[in-house]
């Protein structure tokens, strides 16, 4: 076959994807994300009373997730002055009993959350004015988390009810799209136009 400018060029057909690899893949992500949300749920409830952390530790720099007070702080920190600042390496993993009086810096809306600033005053480790930490923190709520993680098996019980709704319509003689009933007429339905479906 030849383009506008008169080159040649192989058409490729496209290759169908079966619908059951389809409604397999789709249920396998609507469970996945219903375990996530079921985590997240627990999480939420949890960090009222515990604080869980996860992350790395580095020579220079820092970066953890750490869940507190209905929120996933996500926290990266740089350290300046190493030399100074002595400090254990590698992985962190760790949970703690949440301060009911303590409350995270920076601004918030809805849960929504982003701070930064450095920490400076550790006289044992080198001068009181000079910052040792500087740190970023992005905090998202574990109701918006839920929220998403929530939308895939929504959307899995929105297709399979409308399609057990389907099949009930076919199996009874109506229309699989308004419902009307097809058992004295032929062909399309004469009140939408969808084709008469033949129950399996």
């Amino acid at each position: 076959m030849t383009n506008g400018n008169g080159q040649k060029y192989m058409k490729v057909d496209r290759i169908p994807c079966p619908s059951f690899i389809v409604r397999r893949v789709m249920i396998a992500l609507a469970v996945l994300s219903a375990l996530l949300c079921a985590v997240t749920l627990w999480e939420w409830y949890r960090s009222y009373w515990f604080e869980d952390r996860v992350g790395w530790i580095g020579r220079e720099s820092e970066i953890l997730l750490v869940t507190y007070r209905g929120g996933l702080v996500l926290h990266h920190g740089r350290y300046w002055q190493v030399e100074t600042f002595p400090h254990e390496t590698g992985w962190d993993v760790d949970s703690t009993p949440t301060a009911a009086s303590s409350q995270l810096p920076g601004r918030s809306f809805l849960g929504f959350g982003y701070a930064r600033d450095a920490i400076s005053g550790f006289v044992e480790h080198g001068e009181p004015d000079s910052p040792e930490v500087a740190y970023r923190q992005v905090r998202c709520p574990f109701w918006f988390l839920a929220l998403i993680f929530a939308l895939g098996p929504l959307r899995v019980t929105m297709l399979v009810r409308g399609r057990w709704r389907r099949e009930r319509r076919a199996a009874g003689g109506l229309c699989v799209g308004c419902g009307y009933d097809l058992r004295a007429s032929a062909g399309r339905c004469p009140e939408c136009g969808a084709e008469r479906r033949v129950a399996d």
